[in-house]
């Protein structure tokens, strides 16, 4: 990982409204295709419950994983808009693969072209297609 940049445990006191912001943002900013009338700073909370959660800090949050880790499901992996194509997602996505056991899985929309081949780049592979309440995606695993 570069200097300068940190990959941390989640602490709701340090992290929850500064994460919570980067997940609004980045979704509102990268789901242009979807309706984000209705995104609040409250699904943040809602969308990690039970998950663990890492922080990739600069000097300040800049994205965040999240892991449901009974299944090694990665959930959430977003980084703030504009901090895109600096090596801070590779930095931040493997820094938590490395934390455990494959096979990892993971869900991406379809229409979420850069997003699917930043993961393929990274080792995942496609592994099924299916539908979901916001529209066709692809399942990945990475052994």
């Amino acid at each position: 990982m570069k200097a300068g940049h940190a990959v941390i445990p989640y602490s709701e006191a340090d992290h929850h409204d500064a994460v919570a912001r980067i997940y609004l943002q980045s979704r509102a900013h990268h789901f242009r295709w979807l309706d984000s009338s209705t995104y609040s700073l409250s699904d943040f909370a809602r969308d990690t419950e039970a998950e663990t959660i890492y922080v990739l800090e600069t000097d300040k949050p800049v994205g965040f994983s999240s892991v449901y880790e009974v299944d090694r499901f990665l959930h959430h992996l977003y980084l703030a808009p504009g901090m895109t194509g600096r090596s801070l997602g590779m930095a931040l996505l493997s820094a938590t693969v490395a934390r455990y056991e494959r096979p990892m899985h993971l869900k991406c929309l379809q229409k979420n072209t850069r997003a699917r081949q930043f993961y393929e780049h990274n080792g995942w592979k496609i592994v099924a297609n299916d539908m979901g309440p916001d529209g066709p995606y692809v399942t990945m695993r990475l052994d």
